[in-house]
């Protein structure tokens, strides 16, 4: 893959990965194996990933990094950092280790140390460019109905999934208490500036966090003169038909 400016070590190996689609695979290696010559074989492999049926719904979604290469593809999703909307300070967990089997002069514990945690209502922003997702480096050369149910399931695992990193130590899978999901055209925008004052509310961080962001939006829409094609927001709808309303809008 030299003419793809992807290098590898004498040995073959790499310190990069490539993900590539079962497709964009098996157009590659037929282009490859028609060649007899290393480099023609290399030029033709990277040339036939390049006009290939795209069929790679998570490399759409989320993009594909290759320095200085054609195949570097732009994610059509993008992700914000969660931010807390009330101002909160980190606990410390203490812990300990025992072993049961130690010899009897042996005392003290085995390991210890601490982990930092806290609680507190967090704001995220996804955007997802529904334009790009259809071009055909991406995902144009699925069926609308095939595109439809990519955004319905890639919105059902926004909404459901959880992080991995201490599920055991912390327990804390937690569902959105509200989502606000609007369609619209022109630049993404994401509503953290709700929160720039942290939010204290006696009704609960929930519902005030939830108000503070209409309220921002509201005032965006009004000062910027910025239109919305549809606002759906959950739990006035089931996940299932916010899902279903948005997808209408896949092109």
């Amino acid at each position: 893959f030299e003419a793809a400016k992807i290098k590898f070590d004498k040995d073959g190996s790499s310190n990069n990965l490539f993900y590539f689609s079962d497709g964009e695979l098996q157009a590659a290696a037929q282009a490859y194996l028609a060649e007899s010559d290393a480099k023609k074989a290399a030029a033709a492999a990277v040339k036939q990933l390049e006009k290939v049926t795209k069929d790679g719904v998570d490399i759409a979604f989320f993009g594909r990094m290759i320095a200085d290469s054609e195949l570097t593809l732009e994610g059509a999703a993008s992700f914000s950092h969660a931010i807390s909307t009330n101002a909160v300070n980190n606990d410390i967990d203490f812990f300990t280790a025992v072993d049961d089997l130690k010899p009897d002069d042996v005392t003290g514990s085995s390991h210890m140390g601490d982990l930092e945690f806290n609680t507190a209502c967090y704001y995220r922003y996804v955007g997802l460019n529904l334009d790009l997702l259809a071009d055909d480096r991406h995902l144009g050369a699925l069926s609308l109905d095939e595109r439809r149910e990519a955004v319905r399931r890639f919105l059902g695992a926004v909404l459901t999934a959880f992080p991995e990193a201490r599920k055991n130590s912390m327990a804390a899978p937690t569902l959105p208490g509200f989502v606000l999901a609007v369609t619209r055209r022109g630049q993404p925008l994401s509503l953290a500036n709700a929160f720039e004052k942290p939010v204290r509310g006696s009704s609960g961080l929930i519902d005030e966090s939830a108000k503070r962001l209409l309220e921002h939006w509201d005032g965006l829409k009004n000062t910027f003169g910025i239109a919305s094609e549809k606002e759906l927001r959950l739990p006035e709808l089931t996940l299932k038909a916010l899902a279903e309303g948005l997808s209408d809008y896949v092109k």
